[in-house]
């Protein structure tokens, strides 16, 4: 009976003092950055589409912005939830493939997206320099997670932004809201222990391949009644025949080639972020993370004599 009355005891002072820790494990912040794409439009390669990040079009980078909360479970994992808000631009008449030189479409399409990601840190380290005073600590992670975004594909016709996904340039309806898979690395610098700056690049891997609103096959013979989408669906017609980039054979003709449906669209963003760290109660155990609380452990020397 008395060892059972020590044993709750002993989980009851546990308990208690499981309670009362607090560490520095929650930051809320933002960031800035730039964005990119890869999709049908455009490319940099002669030969057509390249594989990843070969086919960018560094000319079309755009600007984009992002809003998160943070909360760290373990010194090894953490969850990452926020908003992004990406511009992605593409245009076949910047690439040196003749078939999409010819083909000459463009687009422009602003992203919203909501997304949640677990954060895997692999690389910490705790006091910068070694100084011992604790002010500057450093994490590296990979993240992982999912995404939904809203998506509204534009063309300048007239020297006016024309939205595309209305018109079915394909003959084909798609959904302006889809999920995505983000995923990605970033490193991350606390400074005394409030203030954290980082750096993160990533990609949405999504399941349309209408970003840019071109995926498969031009449309058959009278497939729509409106003039702007046929008109929007082939633009061939405005590339002058006699520039050297002009390619007979890639002229629109109907069922033809228009993009690649074999492979989804993916689009690319990098963020330099600040956030401030907060104290907050945690329920789980940190002993690695006594720098940040102040809790430096001493040791204890023996006086000699």
């Amino acid at each position: 009976m008395r060892e059972l009355f020590f044993v709750f005891i002993l989980f009851l002072g546990l308990t208690q003092t499981t309670k009362a820790q607090f560490d520095y494990i929650l930051d809320i912040g933002g960031g800035l950055g730039a964005a990119n794409f890869l999709g049908d439009i455009g490319g940099t390669s002669e030969k057509g589409a390249q594989p990843f990040i070969n086919d960018i079009q560094l000319t079309m980078t755009r600007v984009g912005f992002t809003a998160f909360g943070r909360y760290q479970f373990f010194d090894w994992l953490g969850v990452n939830a926020g908003y992004a808000s990406v511009w992605v631009s593409g245009r076949d008449n910047l690439s040196k493939n003749p078939a999409r030189y010819t083909r000459n479409l463009s687009f422009t399409n602003h992203i919203h997206e909501i997304y949640a990601r677990g954060e895997f840190y692999f690389l910490q380290l705790n006091d910068v320099g070694r100084y011992g005073r604790y002010r500057l600590d450093f994490k590296s992670f990979a993240y992982i997670g999912g995404a939904v975004f809203f998506h509204n594909p534009k063309t300048e016709y007239n020297g006016q932004k024309v939205a595309l996904q209305p018109l079915q340039t394909e003959g084909v309806a798609y959904g302006r809201i889809q999920p995505a898979i983000p995923a990605g690395l970033g490193i991350y610098f606390t400074l005394d222990r409030n203030h954290r700056f980082g750096f993160e690049v990533g990609g949405r891997y999504t399941f349309t391949d209408y970003i840019d609103d071109v995926s498969d096959t031009y449309p058959k013979v009278g497939w729509s009644d409106d003039p702007l989408a046929v008109e929007l669906s082939n633009r061939t017609d405005e590339v002058d025949p006699n520039d050297p980039l002009f390619l007979a054979g890639a002229q629109a003709s109907p069922g033809g080639t228009r993009g690649g449906a074999e492979a989804t669209d993916v689009y690319l963003m990098s963020f330099l972020t600040y956030s401030y760290v907060f104290r907050v109660k945690s329920k789980f155990s940190r002993s690695r993370y006594n720098f940040v609380t102040g809790k430096v452990k001493r040791r204890k020397s023996r006086a000699k004599f």
